[in-house]
C-alpha cells in the first residue's frame, strides 16, 4: 500500500524533476561507494584494512545523519523558530545515540562510541534549540529552507 502512496506521489508531485534528479543522485553515490568498496575489497590483501576504511566510512555517515537537522541552524537562530527540525526525529536520535555510544563505551570499540557520542552531541543541540526556540506554528507558515 505505501510503495503505491509513494508512487502515486511521485506521479503527481509538481516536483517530479526534483524528486528524480535527487533520486538519481543518491543511487550514483551509492553505486560508486560500492564500487569503491568492492575495488578495495578486490585490490587489499589485508582483510583488517578493509574493515578500518569501511568502519571510517560509516562513521562518517554516521555523524553527518545524525547532524543534518543542523544545517538549518542559522535560519532557526534568525527566525527564532525551531519549524524547520524535525522533533520527533530529533528525539529518536538523541536516544538512539545515546543507546549506541553507551554500547561502545561498555565495548571499548571508539568505531561506535565517537560517531554515536559526535551524533549525542549534535543532537543534544537540536533539543536545547527547541527548547530555546519553540516551533511557531501558523496557517501561513512553510517548512521549506529559503
Amino acid at each position: 500500500y505505501q510503495r503505491r502512496v509513494r508512487g502515486l506521489y511521485f506521479f503527481l508531485s509538481p516536483i517530479r524533476e526534483e524528486i528524480r534528479m535527487t533520486l538519481n543522485r543518491c543511487f550514483l553515490l551509492l553505486l560508486f561507494t560500492f564500487i569503491g568498496f568492492l575495488f578495495l575489497k578486490v585490490i587489499s590483501s589485508d582483510p583488517e584494512l578493509f574493515v578500518e576504511v569501511l568502519g571510517r566510512f560509516t562513521m562518517g555517515v554516521c555523524v553527518v545523519m545524525l547532524s543534518s537537522p543542523l544545517i538549518v541552524i542559522q535560519q532557526v537562530i534568525q527566525q527564532k523558530n525551531a519549524n524547520l527540525m524535525d522533533f520527533r526525529m530529533c528525539v529518536v536520535a538523541f536516544f538512539m545515540s545515546a543507546a549506541w555510544s553507551t554500547y561502545g563505551f561498555l565495548l571499548n570499540d571508539s568505531n561506535i562510541y565517537l560517531p554515536n557520542g559526535l551524533g549525542f552531541f549534535a543532537t543534544t543541540i537540536q533539543i536545547f534549540l527547541f527548547f530555546l526556540y519553540p516551533s511557531k506554528s501558523s496557517p501561513t507558515s512553510s517548512r521549506t529552507l529559503r
